[in-house]
């Protein structure tokens, strides 16, 4: 196994940044989404098709 470790470590190196890379990205989509940030990552309501069950639609009803 440590071998092809030794053989490898670029491609581990890189696909473990990828995926922190993911990871964070989804922690922030979280965060984003918690505090009523836009859903869909778009400037604003107008025009988007999903803005009745947006998170910052319901919190300007409130």
């Amino acid at each position: 196994m440590f071998e092809w470790l030794a053989n490898n470590y670029m491609t581990v190196i890189i696909i473990a940044v990828v995926a922190l890379v993911l990871v964070l990205d989804v922690i922030y989509l979280i965060r984003q989404r918690k505090k009523g940030g836009m859903c869909s990552g778009c400037q604003g309501c107008s025009g988007c098709s999903n803005c009745k069950n947006c998170g910052s639609h319901k919190a300007d009803k409130n």
